[in-house]
Order: C-alpha cells, then structure tokens, then sequence
C-alpha cells in the first residue's frame, strides 16, 4: 500500500501482488477441463517447486482450501473439474 511500482512486464506485476480477474471468468478466466486446485495455484506455480524439483502438494493444498474459503468456491471437492 503506498508503494509506487513500475510495471514493465505480467512478471513483476505478479511478484508485487497484482493478478488479472477477467469480465469472462467462465470462458477466458479458467481452464474448464481442469481441477480447483490446478486453477487455484496456476498463476503461481513457482510458488510450489521444491528444491528436489517436485511440487509441495501440501502447500498446494493449503493455499487452494484458501482460495475456496476466500473467494467462497462452491465445490464438493478440490479435485472437482470446473467443467
């Protein structure tokens, strides 16, 4: 807050916190074939690689519970498929 960046590319938007919600959300915001947990962690994906080069699944899983409980996604499940 207060804080006056200089935004040259999406890279540094995204590392000081800014992120693109589309009009469209259902057509040109989400990829339908896939699960809450894969839409929820996309933009970030850096976020959950390991130094063993696996994925922190458990980190994935907190922070997609977040998106759900915030963003109050209705969902059976973090693996349901959007579409």
């Amino acid at each position: 807050y207060g804080k006056k960046i200089n935004i040259k590319n999406p890279y540094i938007a995204i590392k000081n916190g800014l992120a693109l919600v589309t009009e469209e959300r259902r057509t040109t915001g989400i990829f339908g074939v896939a699960s809450i947990l894969f839409n929820s962690i996309i933009a970030n994906m850096d976020k959950y690689i390991m130094k063993t080069k696996l994925l922190n699944k458990r980190k994935m899983v907190r922070d997609t519970e977040w998106v759900i409980d915030n963003l109050s996604v209705k969902t059976p499940s973090q693996n349901t498929h959007i579409c």
